[in-house]
């Protein structure tokens, strides 16, 4: 029997015939949405900068101008955490900081470096910068692991949603959501191609992103779990995800060395009201009190953002494959988890199960035109608010 070979013409005229298939969905799923979304989230937020008054919440040293409105915009709260430790490290009189983990500001200061700008505005533009070439990342990682299951539609639809979520600007701000995103839409992609250590490698770099980033470790064994049910065995598998648990160990072990305390990123979230408790103690701290829409932990956005995203975590469990379901379940109740809403419909927007199980709903014209409009029009509202240092999540 003869194995029939593949001409090199053959295999050129192949790969020209291809690559305007890849290019296409690259303009179209990646490019348009990234560049209509952001700009319309910039447009706002210098807008809101010229004529929206600066929230009375926050102090004029705050709010000085430092690299121009339009990354200014993306520059508010938490963001200033992540530029005072690529700038200056993380001082051992400060073991709050150790919360804001260690990848993104690293990243920003190398990007800084090289650029030539380790100063204010040079930081902040590096970081923007960080923060817009992670989410091209995720949201090509994201239609990549659509493709897989369901097709070039929902793909398509899963882009457009996460780039209109209304809170999607923080994927573009001096935030680390956008790489935690990115990585975890990676080494989940890996995953189901069977690329193991590759996995378990960007699984440990999404650990070094945010305090629930371990928590990636969970959908790469549900699918390592998958393969070997099906009889294939390999150590690649178990090599890759002992990464994670390594990642984790080593931040640990030089907090320990740097603060005394390994544990100082959990300690730290108390600054925020955040300790450990029941998944169900923030919904009734929230409703023992008066609801308000301004700020946590009394919140009326918190509340609803909160059940809406319990709703799709069920949904998940129906619509999508086990490890997406588990993955996004863990990454809700560990929030959940520490007393209060606040924040959650923020790490909603780093949550890629979220965005899939949207998509699908998509498929009910009604559903998208929607969901288009009102992420479109909440986003660029937050957005305004964000911008000019009113609280959002």
């Amino acid at each position: 029997m003869t194995i029939p070979t593949v001409s090199r013409a053959a295999l050129g005229s192949w790969r020209m015939a291809a690559r305007p298939v890849w290019l296409s969905w690259a303009l179209r799923d990646v490019a348009l949405p990234f560049v209509v979304t952001r700009a319309l989230l910039a447009f706002v937020g210098v807008l809101s900068i010229a004529a929206l008054p600066i929230s009375p919440w926050v102090s004029a040293a705050w709010t000085r101008p430092v690299a121009g409105p339009l990354f200014d915009a993306f520059s508010r709260w938490d963001g200033f955490r992540y530029l005072a430790i690529a700038a200056n490290g993380y001082p051992a009189s400060d073991p709050a900081s150790a919360a804001f983990f260690p990848l993104y500001p690293v990243l920003v200061r190398s990007l800084a470096v090289l650029t030539g700008g380790a100063h204010g505005a040079g930081l902040e533009v590096a970081a923007v910068i960080v923060s817009n070439v992670a989410l091209l990342g995720a949201v090509s990682a994201l239609i990549a692991l659509c493709r897989l299951d369901y097709g070039s539609s929902v793909a398509s639809r899963a882009s457009w949603y996460l780039l209109l979520f209304p809170t999607s600007f923080f994927l573009s701000a001096v935030y680390a959501d956008s790489l935690f995103l990115a990585l975890s839409l990676g080494a989940m992609l890996c995953a189901r191609r069977d690329h193991w250590l590759l996995a378990g490698a960007l699984g440990a770099l999404a650990t070094l992103t945010r305090p629930f980033g371990f928590v990636v470790a969970l959908p790469i064994a549900v699918e390592a779990f998958l393969r070997w049910r099906e009889g294939e065995r390999s150590w690649r598998p178990i090599a890759g995800l002992a990464l994670v648990p390594l990642a984790l160990g080593g931040y640990m072990a030089w907090l320990g060395w740097h603060f005394g305390d390994p544990l100082a990123f959990v300690h730290a979230q108390e600054g925020w009201h955040r300790s450990l408790s029941g998944p169900w103690e923030g919904f009734f701290r929230t409703l023992s009190g008066p609801l308000t829409m301004n700020r946590l932990p009394h919140s009326a956005v918190d509340l609803v953002a909160a059940i809406l995203t319990l709703g799709l975590v069920a949904a998940g469990w129906k619509l999508l494959r086990p490890s997406y379901a588990l993955f996004l379940t863990a990454l809700v109740l560990l929030p959940l988890s520490t007393g209060t809403l606040g924040s959650l419909m923020r790490f909603d927007a780093s949550f890629f199960p979220i965005f899939v199980i949207l998509a699908l709903a998509g498929r009910s014209r009604a559903f998208d035109r929607v969901y288009v409009l009102l992420g479109a029009g909440v986003g660029a509202m937050l957005m305004a608010l964000f911008a000019q240092w009113y609280w959002v999540a």
